[in-house]
């Protein structure tokens, strides 16, 4: 098991953890628990579809960074010299 993938079961492990935490019968505010089982439910569900086929990822745009082809930006101009 890759390193990726060890650290993403240890998330998934924290995630239902704090999910089971905020469950049950407990001395939160309802309101912060609401919204900490809303986040932590969406975030597993991210870890949990982490590879999978229906995960639509944004292509990385990798464009050539070399000075060769680029022509610098002048410096600018100060507001007192115009």
């Amino acid at each position: 098991m890759s390193f990726r993938d060890e650290s993403q079961q240890d998330t998934i492990r924290v995630l239902e953890d704090l999910i089971a935490a905020f469950s049950g019968p407990h001395w939160v505010h309802p309101a912060h628990a609401e919204q900490v089982l809303t986040h932590a439910t969406d975030l597993l569900g991210v870890a949990q579809n982490f590879g999978s086929p229906r995960r639509l990822r944004m292509p990385t745009l990798m464009w050539p960074r070399s000075a060769v082809f680029e022509i610098p930006d002048p410096p600018p101009v100060p507001p007192s010299a115009l």
